[in-house]
């Protein structure tokens, strides 16, 4: 990855997939079977929904305790570019996925204090996600990241909105930001807030 990119994460419906070809993240994610996500869809509407996708636009599956051989699917059949592995998948699961694919896997790992980071970056993915929370809208604490030279590539999630995306680049250098619900009005994603979140990284990747 290049500069820091940006992957605006829970979409469900058409309207989310014509803004996002409007205003271009680099990555666009998909909560798959996830009951307990108001943001979750069926492995059909996932279908249709990144049929709809720019090209240009990678899709990410997020999936939490999924089989594996559906995930292996939905990447093979070119659904999905990339899967995001959001439960208690193992690193023998991560690298399944990865040699039955080739295809990047992105884990996501909860940063609640050092041990958790330190798991993390010995992960076997292609990418490793630090967040909160599945959804949880609030950050972490930073300074667990910022007291470790992390010499591979990660994506940062959890709590990132407008008014902290600054920060969070210039101090922890991700390779990408993650957001969802600080992009959201009462629950439905608001263009508004996307082209404003889009372009707070891409005037960063100017100097990055």
């Amino acid at each position: 990855m290049a500069g820091c990119q940006i992957k605006i994460c829970g979409l469900k419906r058409s309207a989310d997939i014509a803004m996002v070809n409007r205003y271009r993240p680099d990555l666009a994610g998909f909560i798959v079977d996830f009951p307990r996500s108001h943001r979750s869809i069926t492995e059909e509407q996932l279908r249709s929904l990144t049929s709809q996708l720019d090209p240009g636009i990678r899709s990410v599956g997020v999936f939490v305790d999924a089989p594996a051989e559906k995930i292996i699917q939905l990447l093979n059949d070119g659904v999905i570019d990339m899967a995001q592995l959001h439960g208690r998948e193992t690193d023998a699961d991560v690298r399944r996925i990865q040699q039955a694919t080739h295809r990047p896997v992105i884990r996501a790992y909860l940063i609640h204090e050092r041990q958790d980071l330190i798991a993390a970056l010995n992960s076997p993915a292609d990418l490793i996600l630090l967040d909160q929370g599945l959804g949880s809208g609030q950050p972490f604490d930073w300074q667990l990241v910022s007291d470790v030279a992390i010499k591979r590539p990660f994506i940062l999630a959890g709590g990132l909105n407008a008014n902290n995306l600054d920060q969070a680049i210039e101090t922890l250098r991700p390779n990408a930001v993650d957001l969802s619900s600080s992009v959201e009005t009462q629950g439905i994603k608001d263009p508004v807030k996307v082209k404003k979140a889009i372009a707070i990284v891409r005037r960063h990747n100017l100097n990055f």
